[in-house]
């Protein structure tokens, strides 16, 4: 059920969690909240600077998002294309991908585990293959760098030297899909 407080609709979920949170993953406030917790409002209260500022980076994503075009949105050609991405990345870095998994991810286009394990976001497949590509050398740079300190985004500034342009984009595809329902 949707509500609304101070000009900001949201929606209550209750969870077996700790504490509560805000989370905007799709654009649309969701409040996480433990079982026994009533203070919604209290919650959005103490964290409006950060939800306003929040909302204006998703409006300004979304408005990004109108002149980005979309792929074949073919699973195959996503495939396809992480297999040559891993290809050429894996011998550029001297590394090595255990496994590949493709899966819809709720707030990542993708991951690589600790055991070198990557998994693929299945909405990649709508995007121009330039992203995904991207995103394959953006997670292989984990194998040296865990976070995505200042040493991580120079290696990836070494293959792709627009990341924080491409980064943008790959925000404003996040919503654009997340509009359209995909």
């Amino acid at each position: 059920m949707s509500r609304r407080f101070e000009g900001i609709d949201y929606e209550v979920v209750r969870r077996r969690v700790r504490y509560p949170r805000l989370e905007l993953k799709t654009g649309k406030l969701v409040v996480v909240l433990p079982l026994e917790c009533e203070d919604e409002q209290g919650l959005i209260k103490r964290h409006e600077r950060w939800l306003s500022s929040r909302l204006e980076e998703i409006a300004e994503s979304r408005k990004r998002a109108e002149g980005l075009p979309l792929g074949s949105c073919s699973s195959d050609a996503l495939r396809d294309e992480v297999r040559s991405a891993l290809s050429e990345y894996e011998e550029e870095l001297g590394v090595k991908v255990n496994a590949v998994f493709f899966r819809r991810m709720n707030s990542k286009w993708a991951s690589l585990s600790k055991r070198g394990n990557l998994t693929v976001n299945t909405l990649l497949a709508c995007l121009p293959d330039t992203y995904v590509r991207y995103a394959v050398f953006h997670e292989l740079a984990h194998f040296f760098r865990r976070k995505h300190d200042g040493k991580f985004w120079r290696l990836v500034e070494k293959k792709f030297k627009d990341h924080a342009e491409i980064e943008g984009d790959l925000r404003a595809y996040w919503f654009k899909l997340a509009r359209e329902g995909a």
